[in-house]
């Protein structure tokens, strides 16, 4: 039993049992054996930012019926200074499920199949006050100080506020 592109070995039946592959057949009567295969399944794992995906990004092939538990190490990937990338949950194709939120998901791989990670891009938002002490800055959450990481595309209303004896410049 070699198995075709597509088909793994599992076991053998019959006159011959176990997974041992060669096997070893003693003919002292006639024999019957039937070599048994199951069906491999490609699954590809996507994720543009990282995150240190397991599986790993590209395609490792599976038997059919094999639990597959796909998960994020992490997510929340730094990018260039004050950006990072923060995961949103994935999309699926064949046995993972259409999409999902969270960094991990669970399905039994009958198919060709496909994780794609999605991510969202924040900026760090940091502000200061010059001269130090002369008055604060909030923002729109009322968050003293004034820092955070925000969604792209995110509008923040920034006030400043003067302490007695100073006016707001520019």
């Amino acid at each position: 039993g070699v198995a075709n592109s597509g088909w793994a070995f599992a076991n053998w039946s019959g006159d011959l049992s176990g997974s041992a592959n060669p096997a070893s057949l003693t003919m002292n009567a006639a024999k019957s054996v039937t070599a048994r295969f199951v069906a491999l399944h490609p699954f590809t794992v996507i994720s543009a930012r990282g995150g240190s995906p397991s599986p790993p990004v590209g395609t490792q092939t599976y038997t059919s019926g094999t639990l597959i538990t796909a998960t994020l190490t992490s997510g929340v990937v730094d990018g260039p200074t004050g950006t990072r990338y923060v995961c949103t949950g994935w999309t699926g194709q064949g046995s993972v499920p259409s999409s999902g939120s969270g960094t991990s998901t669970s399905f039994s791989i009958d198919k060709p199949s496909t994780i794609t990670w999605q991510w969202k891009t924040q900026y760090q938002l940091t502000t200061a006050v010059s001269p130090l002490g002369r008055g604060s800055v909030t923002l729109n959450d009322g968050v003293i100080p004034a820092t955070g990481w925000y969604d792209s595309g995110a509008v923040v209303a920034v006030r400043a506020m003067a302490n007695s004896g100073w006016s707001f410049a520019n």
